[in-house]
């Protein structure tokens, strides 16, 4: 967590957050939660817990991509989803982190689409143009999380 991947699709990967609960038969097939069982790297992921050791990893991220002149892509919800109720208190702080790394393309997905709206920075206005904003609908009775994220505004979905 907080480094290099090896996701095709990202270029880093940050957890600000540890943890989450079930919300949907698609949570049975949780990588994270899978990542938990085989490294028992924290010890109840189903308690949401602030991520200690990966916060300063962002900084570090935009200066070496500006300094190339690129864009990093960010998997920002690794091992947990970023708009989980539980982490509501530490959400302001990733906020900020996410706005001050231009360089830095941040892809939040979540299965909670009904709570982001109410989960964004008072500044977030048509949204970040660094963020973009995603969900999944493992089965069709979840089709209804594409409708609540598309209602959201963002610079992309």
């Amino acid at each position: 967590m907080g480094n290099k991947t090896k996701i095709r699709t990202a270029d880093h990967t940050m957890s600000f957050w540890i943890g989450c609960s079930r919300v949907s038969e698609g949570c049975k097939n949780c990588y994270a939660e899978s990542f938990h069982r085989f490294t028992k790297w924290t010890p109840d992921f189903w308690t949401v817990k602030r991520a200690k050791t990966t916060w300063r990893n962002p900084a570090k991220w935009q200066r070496d991509a500006a300094a190339m002149g690129k864009v990093d892509i960010v998997f920002g919800d690794c091992l947990d989803d970023f708009f989980h109720p539980a982490a509501d208190q530490w959400r302001g702080e990733a906020w900020g982190i996410v706005r001050s790394t231009p360089n830095l393309l941040w892809r939040f997905t979540t299965k909670r689409a009904d709570l982001v709206a109410d989960r964004l920075p008072a500044d977030w206005g048509t949204g970040y143009p660094n963020v973009w904003l995603g969900t999944t609908c493992e089965m069709r009775k979840y089709l209804w999380r594409l409708d609540a994220i598309k209602k959201v505004p963002a610079a992309a979905h």
